[in-house]
């Protein structure tokens, strides 16, 4: 599932930019399969963070998503060279994706409706013997 798309990109960051990035060596004319691979690279990695919380595909795809997407597929179409905005931005996604992954964010319930239901959590418990020794025991030692 694609969560955005080059014209998504370039309605948000302007043809210039878009066509100056997806052109790495400068030949005047724009590969569409860097920008693509930029955008399925953003899908992974939402896919990534998604999976641990949800069943994909997802039934819809919210704003949000689309957001963050754009947010990372210019990330790296920037490669190493991205400006500090670009990278706080990422940081941003990031940050979300991993919210979405903990349970922190949820996704809107259209988005999640059919075969994409939130997946159960397996809560653990931890149970030991009582400790031997303690500060009290300890304390003239």
């Amino acid at each position: 599932m694609a969560y955005t798309d080059e014209n998504e990109l370039r309605k948000r960051f302007g043809d210039v930019e878009i066509d100056q990035l997806s052109d790495p060596l400068r030949t005047g004319q724009p590969d569409t399969e860097v920008t693509e691979r930029a955008i399925a690279d953003a899908d992974a990695l939402i896919n990534a963070h998604l999976s641990a919380r949800y069943s994909l595909p997802l039934a819809s795809v919210p704003a949000v998503l689309v957001t963050i997407a754009c947010d990372v597929a210019r990330f790296k179409l920037w490669h190493r060279n991205a400006p500090q905005e670009v990278r706080d931005r990422y940081d941003d996604a990031l940050d979300q994706l991993k919210m979405f992954a903990q349970g922190l964010l949820t996704l809107p319930p259209d988005a999640i409706t059919g075969d994409a239901q939130p997946v159960q959590s397996i809560k653990t418990a931890a149970f030991a013997p009582e400790r031997i020794f303690t500060a009290d025991k300890l304390c003239g030692y």
